[in-house]
Formats: C-alpha cells, structure tokens, sequence
C-alpha cells in the first residue's frame, strides 16, 4: 500500500515539476533471474542543458520487450537529476500506483480481519 502511495506522490511530483521532453527508446538492458530474463526499456534523451542521459524507462522489468529500439516516447525528468524520469503515460503514472495501493489494502483488511478472529486460517 505504502509503495503504491510512493509511486503516485513521485509520479504526480514529476510531472507536476519536472520537464516534458522527448526521448528514443535505444536499447534495452536484460536481467536474468532464474528461469526468465527481465527486460528494461533504456531512454536516451537530452537536457534543456544539453545533457545526454540514457536511463531506464521504468524500473520494473518486462516479461517481453514492449517497444521497437527507435520508438518516441515522452518523458517527465527531474532538472536537479535528470536520471529520475516517468514516463508520460497515465498506465504508469496513475493506474498502477492505485493498483499496488489497492492490493495492499485487500491484504491489509485480510490480515486484519484474521487477527480479529473473523476469519480462520
């Protein structure tokens, strides 16, 4: 629930506060962990200060690769440091975070409920 709160104050902070640019989806880093590989879509893009910065799209990985190398997508990056990024895409930014919250809370409520004796293990 916490975590979900997190992501959404950061998302809303971001894009509140941090500025729209432009970015080409041009690699991808591959992490492999015991039976599957995780993939991370790298963004590259430049500063309003000339700056290149090549980080990751999101930071949890895919399953499959979702984008073609050479895809736009837009992001929202922090001036003060530009490698923290969100991508401008109301999935990401809002529906997920809401999600995560909304699971915590129906384990939290489940947890409750079963200290209380109202429901037996």
């Amino acid at each position: 629930m916490i975590v979900g709160i997190w992501m959404y104050v950061r998302n809303t902070n971001l894009i509140k506060n941090g500025i729209k640019t432009k970015g080409i989806i041009t690699d991808y880093e591959e992490q492999y962990s015991g039976e599957t590989y995780s993939y991370y879509p790298i963004v590259s893009f430049t500063t309003d200060s000339g700056e290149s910065i090549a980080t990751r799209l999101y930071s949890i990985g895919e399953r499959q690769k979702s984008y073609k190398i050479g895809t736009e997508v837009e992001v929202f990056y922090n001036p003060d440091k530009p490698n923290k990024i969100v991508q401008n895409n109301v999935l990401i930014t809002k529906v997920l975070p809401i999600c995560i919250s909304l699971m915590g809370a129906f384990f939290f409520v489940i947890y409750a409920l079963n200290q209380m004796g109202i429901i037996k293990d």
